[in-house]
């Protein structure tokens, strides 16, 4: 298992997929984007050893603050992904001198 930076984050199909099984209300943000669509956010893809996308980590930087948000595949929920994906992204925070971690729950 693998994070990966994405360099220019694009809403594209393997993000709807993942976010096509998220409870309703739960990221009203990213609901009907367009495809192609330029996002604002660092994004990060979690992939398996055969390069299948199992997640996403995304980060806003919000004044002082590394803000951490994420969705994992609901046929990989329960296995500990959530939690690679919050490590991973707490130690990136850590890297670039953030103090200071945010972590929205819906």
């Amino acid at each position: 298992m693998e994070i990966i930076k994405e360099e220019h984050s694009i809403w594209d199909t393997e993000k709807e997929i993942i976010f096509a099984e998220v409870a309703d209300g739960t990221f009203d943000n990213l609901n009907n984007l367009e495809l192609g669509l330029q996002l604002n956010q660092e994004w990060w893809k979690l992939i398996d050893e055969n390069e299948k996308v199992l997640g996403f980590g995304w980060v806003n930087y919000e004044n002082d603050d590394f803000e951490i948000s994420l969705v994992v595949d609901t046929n990989h929920q329960g296995e500990g992904l959530g939690s690679f994906i919050i490590e991973k992204l707490e130690a990136i925070a850590l890297e670039k001198g953030f103090n200071k971690i945010v972590a929205i729950v819906k």
